[in-house]
């Protein structure tokens, strides 16, 4: 309509969640596979209560307006493959790929009347690389694909320069790429942190992944890297924070760490420096100089300050602007009140007139004061006169085993990932294999179709396992070809001898009726979908109904009048359910509130089936070894109900007082947060918090007995 506009910064999300690329066919179905997973994601939130979540008319909307984001990327996707596909053809030269080029860029040049989009220097650094395109016939005998690529990329890489300065004169700030070639005194190269410096390759979500590129990539970065120390005259700085901007440990570049090694066996050391070892004994380092913290230069401006008229002091310290001043004014009154530096801090005008300062600094009090030692709401209290928290697993708002198995590992993920409705968001980096949730998914979703389609024998389930294998590689999320090729294999092996022991474990006693994926819960709140055991609730002391909703993965009836019920398992970790390991307690159990699942099936089909003697089992289908006699049994007795019914207790009543604070357990490497999608949301010390508080908060202290497992 002759109004240009940038691409929408929504596509590259849409492109990165639906793990789009290759051609615009496979871009197309690929968001179409998309969508239709988050249409049925809507039909699930439609059945749910309306207590938890927006009505479904505002989730209809939020869908209908992910499918028109698809349909606008894929028309865009497959413009831009046929403006490019003039660029592939063997027949063309240099000027006719220079004008097609040219073409191809007028088209997604954005500019508007009010001079925002593309600037002078950006239009004319297009220009120029055109034309240069055009000139390749002179160097070049034949069109090549590969380099004129390779022109483009660096041609829109490439640093704009200020026309009328010659390069090299005054002050450049920008990528090392710039500095390649040009005569400077110094050079400072800052943010040398490993991870950052040189940067993890990026994936483009619109060019298809090729690990050869990111090697090739990653030379580039070291050849601009080099350059631009080289263009030092006099000296080279290389700088690398402590910390990052959250307050993170960051670790100096493995190329600075090879600088600081050459300069080590230049001043006659022979010793090896690491990352841990570069600044130890630093006043011994010529070569490097350690910078001191805010703080101390706050201190230091202070102390400038504070000099008589007349005094020379060196290195003379000024504030820089009114910001630093009134922080150096603050660190002054501080340091000077001894034990009542909260509240001198609290009354400084700099800090009451910042609202944020204000909440920030009842952050800290509450979290990290030595005298504070109750959950309060900066570590995990959310008042319980709040209807969404007191109305938790009542019979609006029925909630699902694995919900309080979240809570039962870990409060605060509980209320960030079920109450705020909060996700980790999608990853640049494509993962290598398919992931375990999905292929957990994956392997589900095949025994599923097995029992519901009426299927027998290993062939018939070995082609609904290819269909759904076809699916997921749709679908994007089975990483690399290679990778899924041997996935694929493993589990059709796994799911060959699952079928083998199955059938040894039934023996003689053929199930009557099998059935998966049998659904318990409220109907939907349309009314038009009904679950097929109905509402499900467990009478607790104190609590009165907690009400539950979910699937359960496999029933069998068996001609004597048994009940089988199975929660299948497809992680590697089958011993955590085992009693026995571990100092004779298993990791996941009823009694500690983290392997809920199997007793609320049980009362689930106790209330289908009340006179059946009902067994209940975790099924590991791709570990045949722990298949024999069914996998783990797990018989609900007087004894472990009523650990279920103490774990209920703790975790609902818990949850409707409104209490979730994080609670890591054991280390970072092994402990809960290892995984954990909000540990970036947690705070830096939240092991030191749960110590102190987790010890001395009688709010607490039913977690700490659940199950019979310590605080700390």
């Amino acid at each position: 309509q002759g109004k240009s506009r940038p691409v929408p910064a929504g596509w590259v999300n849409l492109a990165r969640e639906a793990r789009a690329d290759g051609s615009p066919a496979q871009w197309q179905g690929r968001l179409n596979a998309y969508v239709n997973q988050r249409r049925d994601r809507t039909a699930e939130l439609n059945s749910e209560p309306a207590s938890n979540g927006p009505a479904s008319s505002d989730r209809t909307s939020n869908d209908s307006g992910w499918q028109q984001s698809a349909n606008g990327l894929y028309e865009f996707v497959k413009g831009l493959a046929e403006r490019l596909r003039p660029l592939g053809s063997r027949q063309s030269d240099w000027q006719t790929a220079s004008e097609n080029l040219r073409k191809a860029f007028y088209a997604y040049r954005w500019y508007d009347v009010e001079g925002e989009g593309e600037s002078d220097d950006d239009r004319r650094k297009i220009d120029d690389l055109v034309s240069g395109v055009g000139g390749l016939g002179q160097w070049q005998a034949e069109y090549d694909l590969g380099v004129l690529r390779e022109a483009v990329r660096e041609g829109l890489q490439a640093p704009v320069s200020e026309r009328g300065r010659a390069v090299g004169a005054g002050v450049y700030v920008g990528p090392p790429a710039g500095v390649a070639g040009a005569d400077y005194d110094t050079v400072y190269a800052l943010g040398m942190v490993e991870g950052e410096f040189p940067p993890r390759p990026a994936v483009s979500p619109w060019l298809a992944d090729n690990r050869s590129e990111r090697r090739r990539e990653a030379a580039l970065e070291r050849y601009d890297f080099l350059a631009a120390i080289a263009a030092a005259g006099r000296s080279a700085v290389l700088c690398w924070p402590a910390a990052t901007a959250g307050r993170r440990a960051a670790y100096p570049s493995r190329w600075l760490v090879e600088a600081a090694n050459h300069c080590h066996r230049a001043a006659g050391y022979a010793e090896r420096l690491t990352y841990e070892t570069i600044t130890r004994d630093a006043g011994q380092k010529r070569w490097l100089t350690v910078v001191a913290s805010r703080p101390d230069g706050l201190r230091r401006v202070a102390e400038s300050a504070a000099q008589p008229a007349g005094a020379v002091v060196e290195p003379a310290v000024r504030p820089a602007d009114a910001d630093e001043y009134r922080l150096m004014h603050l660190s002054v009154r501080a340091e000077g009140a001894g034990a009542g530096r909260a509240r001198v801090v609290a009354e400084h005008a700099a800090v009451k007139s910042d609202a944020r300062m204000v909440k920030a600094l009842a952050a800290g009090t509450a979290r990290y004061h030595p005298d504070s030692v109750t959950i309060t709401e900066w570590d995990g209290y959310v008042p319980a006169d709040i209807a969404r928290i007191a109305g938790i697993g009542g019979q609006g708002d029925p909630v699902s085993p694995s919900a309080l198995e979240t809570w039962a590992a870990c409060p605060y993920k509980y209320f960030l990932g079920r109450v705020l409705g909060l996700s980790a968001p999608a990853e640049d980096e494509e993962e290598d294999s398919i992931s375990a949730l999905d292929k957990g998914s994956l392997v589900h979703k095949i025994l599923e179709r097995f029992v519901k389609e009426g299927k027998s024998g290993f062939e018939e389930l070995r082609k609904l396992a290819e269909q759904e294998f076809e699916a997921a590689e749709g679908r994007g999320v089975t990483g690399r070809h290679l990778l899924w090729e041997v996935t694929k294999g493993d589990i059709l092996a796994g799911l060959r001898e699952f079928l083998d022991a199955e059938g040894k474990w039934f023996g003689d006693s053929v199930p009557v009726e099998s059935k998966a994926e049998i659904s318990f819960g409220p109907p939907s709140r349309n009314g038009k979908r009904t679950t097929d055991l109905g509402e499900v609730g467990v009478a607790v002391d104190g609590l009165g109904e907690v009400w539950f909703r979910g699937n359960i993965d496999r029933l069998d009836a068996l001609e004597d009048g048994e009940v089988r019920v199975r929660d299948f398992k497809t992680g590697k970790n089958t011993g955590n359910y085992l009693v026995g390991t571990r100092g004779g307690k298993p990791d996941y159990s009823i009694a500690n509130g983290r392997a809920l699942q199997i007793a609320v099936y049980t009362e689930a089909i106790k209330g289908r089936h009340p006179d059946a003697e009902v067994k209940a089992y975790y099924c590991f289908p791709l570990n045949p070894a722990r298949m024999t006699d069914g996998g783990i049994s797990i018989q609900i007795d007087a004894e472990l109900r009523q650990s279920f019914h103490n774990a209920l207790a703790t975790i609902v009543g818990m949850t409707r007082h409104g209490l979730f604070p994080a609670t890591p357990d054991g280390d970072a490497e092994h402990g809960n947060c290892r995984y954990c999608d909000f540990k970036q949301l947690c705070p830096a010390r939240r092991r030191q918090i749960w110590e102190r508080k987790g010890r001395h908060d009688p709010a607490v202290a039913p977690y700490n007995d659940l199950g019979g497992k310590a605080a700390i």
